[in-house]
């Protein structure tokens, strides 16, 4: 399985982007082992009381993380039939649709959910450490209440446990392969 972004990069250089483009139409989750080293303890946290409080990031955060082959990529698919056909349901238990197998991750930790007007979001589903994203600017991470769905744009950071990660639109991702893939 495609895990990581060299080979996303090279995949993009056989198939060349028009192609890529309509093979990859859905979101993802890119994690970079450097980022995810350095843990959340040493983040400033706040917690969130209200969604209209925060407001995700916007800008191209996501180029400051080094790309490099080893950032992991998580392509967001259900695979598992559960009743909430929007949702892409992240941990490391088994009814998870994305399994990030590490002990900082509750079993069913967050979920991605497509809004009926094509915006992303992100809520923790009753996490023990909890869903975290990063405000506009390089604000601080807040941690997300439980089943309280907070808008996710290109560029979003967050952190479910102690796993770092960028998350990208469908037209981000491809745009984030190209850019990478340009540079090898």
């Amino acid at each position: 399985m495609e895990r990581d972004l060299g080979n996303y990069a090279s995949r993009l250089r056989e198939m060349g982007l028009a192609a890529f483009r309509t093979k990859y139409t859905k979101p993802a989750l890119v994690r970079n082992p450097d980022e995810a080293r350095s843990g959340i303890s040493d983040r400033p946290v706040e917690d969130v009381t209200s969604s209209s409080e925060f407001l995700p990031s916007v800008s191209d955060i996501a180029d400051r993380v080094i790309l490099n082959s080893e950032c992991e990529v998580f392509l967001l698919v259900q695979v598992k039939k559960h009743p909430h056909p929007e949702r892409v349901n992240l941990g490391r238990g088994s009814r998870a649709d994305v399994r990030l197998p590490h002990n900082s991750i509750s079993k069913l930790h967050a979920y991605i959910a497509t809004r009926s007007d094509g915006s992303f979001a992100l809520a923790d589903a009753g996490s023990r450490n909890g869903t975290y994203l990063r405000g506009e600017r390089g604000e601080k991470y807040k941690r997300l209440l439980t089943h309280r769905e907070s808008p996710l744009h290109d560029g979003s950071q967050l952190r479910l446990g102690r796993y770092g990660f960028v998350f990208h639109t469908p037209k981000g991702f491809v745009d984030k392969v190209a850019r990478y893939a340009a540079q090898l």
